[in-house]
């Protein structure tokens, strides 16, 4: 399995270099793809009372309830050489979790054949939701203030629990790792969750930001690629992660997203090669100068 950065790190840093699919910020305050063409249509995917929106946000309502969203948009798929990105800024309530493990988590999932996931759902362990089984995808995962904090990347192969991001059992662990960080109250974070297809594999990455600060990003391969076609992004929180409350329109009851955007990324251009090889010398440099802060 690969552990360096791929190409998307460096694209993302020149405008206009990818197909925008989603760019929302609810600046209309509806969930829907409304007056923005850009916009896109959020789901419940646990529990009826799991999304609150306003102008400017959309609210992943958990407190101390386990609970999860999706988006749905047009499905994507990816020719060798293009990479799939969803970038996510959310921000953290006044409670955060003192430390949990694979707390927060973000997928991107294969929804040929299933129309019914453009819906309100519902689904728990105790009354679980068929539409999510035989579901293709990959998701990335956060543990939240844990002494070894760090982001996992996991393939969806045993989907049978009925469930969507909630049950980790129904995927295949591809690696954990890098730097160490801790997510504060009251700050905003940026996520990004890429998938960049190549002739060995599907190359699968998370990170995490605050403002310009780089906080940890990890990236394996997978070789054995179980899709390439994604048309929705998902988001779960575990209960007790974010805030104290688990009821909508009240005060430090989950985060609140206020960007998210799904860009496909072409092949490169040959002239785009140049700036690419910086892109990633830079952020191998920085890998290796987290490794070399934390063994001394």
């Amino acid at each position: 399995m690969k552990r360096w950065i791929p190409l998307y790190a460096a694209l993302l840093a020149t405008p206009g270099m990818g197909q925008v699919i989603v760019d929302d910020s609810w600046t209309d305050g509806g969930r829907d793809n409304g007056a923005d063409a850009l916009d896109t249509d959020w789901w419940t995917s646990t529990a009826s009372t799991a999304i609150e929106v306003g102008p400017g946000f959309l609210g992943l309502v958990t407190g101390t309830s386990g609970r999860g969203i999706h988006g749905t948009f047009p499905s994507q798929t990816l020719a060798i050489g293009e990479t799939l990105v969803a970038t996510f800024t959310f921000t953290t309530p006044a409670t955060v979790s003192a430390g949990s493990s694979t707390a927060f988590r973000v997928g991107l999932f294969d929804t040929t054949g299933k129309p019914g996931l453009s819906a309100d759902l519902s689904a728990s362990s105790g009354s679980p939701n068929p539409i999510y089984n035989n579901l293709l995808g990959y998701m990335i995962d956060y543990d939240v203030n844990t002494a070894t904090a760090d982001i996992a990347v996991r393939e969806r192969t045993n989907a049978a629990s009925g469930q969507l991001l909630a049950a980790t059992g129904d995927y295949t662990s591809l690696g954990t790792g890098g730097d160490l960080y801790a997510i504060a109250p009251n700050t905003s974070y940026t996520g990004v969750l890429s998938l960049a297809l190549s002739a060995s594999g599907l190359e699968i990455t998370g990170s995490i930001s605050q403002g310009a600060n780089l906080l940890s990003t990890f990236s394996v391969e997978d070789a054995t690629v179980s899709t390439a076609t994604f048309g929705m992004l998902a988001f779960h929180a575990n209960s007790n992660t974010f805030g104290t409350s688990n009821t909508p329109n009240t005060d430090d009851n989950g985060i609140d997203f206020t960007n998210v955007r799904v860009e496909l990324i072409p092949i490169p251009e040959p002239a785009m090669l140049g700036a690419l090889s910086v892109g990633l010398l830079a952020l191998r440099r920085h890998r290796r100068h987290a490794v070399e802060r934390r063994s001394a």
